[in-house]
């Protein structure tokens, strides 16, 4: 006959429930950090493909303006070869090619934009963005002096925001330029900055409330 007084016995069934406790807790515990590990890695994932994307776009918007620089540099020599004119075919050779190295940023920045709205640069199926910021540069015909600076259509804005997303989380830098020394003309020397911003849909809750 079982002894019922065996302290010992009737232990098992709160040690029994208490382990089952402790499982269940460790379960979903482990499930949290498991969570949290894959929303921690999808935002640095977001932050590392909006810096990557920013920093491009600023590069490119900065080359092209320093370009245009050189290209006014250029033809204002063009303009002085006037008295030595064996200095003229190098020099508009000089800007020809100058033009060719900002066609390529366009073009390079065109297809970045294909890529982006694709998903095939570092964006993911199923994650919402921002379209990426159009390059509306345009050059004005040429004149005796040769090739023309690029010129932005309308007027040049003073900041671009690139955004993206994946579900909660979310990534946003702009890129802008600081006020320049109206000294400098329309496109000066300062150049583009880039820099974290608070995402729109941020934003828009905010305003909301």
């Amino acid at each position: 006959m079982r002894n019922f007084s065996n302290p010992a016995g009737s232990l098992h069934l709160p040690m029994l429930a208490a382990i089952l406790i402790l499982v269940v807790s460790g379960t979903g515990t482990w499930g949290l950090l498991r969570n949290w590990r894959a929303l921690v890695e999808t935002q640095l994932r977001l932050d590392r493909c909006i810096g990557r994307v920013s920093l491009e776009f600023r590069d490119r918007m900065n080359r092209i303006t320093k370009i245009n620089s050189e290209i006014t540099g250029l033809r204002l020599s063009v303009a002085a070869a006037a008295l030595e004119p064996t200095l003229i075919p190098p020099l508009k050779a000089a800007l020809q090619f100058e033009v060719l190295r900002q066609e390529a940023e366009l073009a390079v920045w065109k297809l970045r934009q294909l890529q982006w709205v694709s998903r095939q640069s570092c964006l993911r199926k199923g994650e919402w963005f921002l379209p990426l910021p159009g390059m509306h540069w345009t050059r004005p015909a040429e004149d005796p002096l040769g090739p023309q600076p690029l010129e932005w259509n309308g007027s040049l804005p003073k900041q671009f925001q690139i955004e993206a997303g994946h579900d909660s989380r979310t990534a946003a830098a702009l890129v802008f330029r600081p006020e320049a020394d109206p000294m400098e003309g329309l496109y000066g020397k300062t150049k583009f900055s880039a820099r974290w911003a608070i995402p729109t849909k941020l934003l828009a809750r905010s305003n909301f409330h």
